[in-house]
């Protein structure tokens, strides 16, 4: 199957553009939540959808915010989760896959503190679950909450920027092919008219 999903999912927000914050908010919603970020592959999704930025079919400021919107309510979320129920969300993962994960979480923030909620959620493996790790550790909201406002508002354009990029190059790929296209047409033509009136001029000569 490959990346048809991801085909299918950046041609629905194109052909759906009033739709595609939304839906983007969404996405990085559940990119954010707690362990079940692991499975969607957020980065690529932001990256597709820069593409799309790219080429003029979505508005950057719109996608960014929506983005930023659903990363922080997931973040919140998972912090919300990490606070309720604090030591017993151990026993509580289903795999030692879960619990690994965990446990370098709470290495990563016991290392780097708030920044760590910053720092995670834009480059680390353990970004899906740094924000419930703050909940179960009790990082007081009035500090958590700043962390996890600038990590979103980061964590957006880091992914949509390179994918703008691409997308953007593309679109100069087919300005200059459609120019080249019509150089070479002009430039032919030219050359059958010259062709054209020498030949005239040999013949009336």
């Amino acid at each position: 199957m490959g990346l048809d999903w991801l085909d299918g999912l950046l041609a629905w927000i194109e052909a759906n553009p009033a739709l595609a914050g939304f839906a983007i908010m969404v996405i990085s919603f559940f990119e954010g939540l707690a362990f079940i970020g692991i499975i969607i592959p957020g980065i690529l999704i932001l990256f597709g959808v820069g593409a799309l930025i790219g080429v003029g079919v979505l508005d950057f400021a719109t996608v960014w915010a929506w983005a930023v919107a659903g990363a922080l309510l997931g973040d919140t979320t998972s912090f919300g989760i990490g606070r309720y129920f604090h030591e017993r969300l151990r026993d509580l993962l289903p795999s030692a896959r879960a619990r690994e994960l965990l446990e370098r979480g709470e290495d990563f923030f016991h290392r780097h503190g708030a920044k760590g909620i910053i720092i995670g959620r834009i480059v680390g493996p353990v970004r899906p679950v740094m924000p419930v790790v703050a909940g179960m550790l009790s990082m007081p909201v009035r500090r958590f909450l700043p962390a996890a406002v600038v990590g979103c508002m980061l964590w957006a354009p880091a992914y949509l920027i390179p994918g703008m990029v691409f997308g953007a190059s593309i679109e100069l790929a087919r300005a200059v092919a459609v120019r080249l296209a019509v150089l070479l047409v002009l430039t032919a033509a030219l050359v059958l008219g010259l062709a054209w009136l020498v030949r005239m001029t040999n013949l009336y000569l």
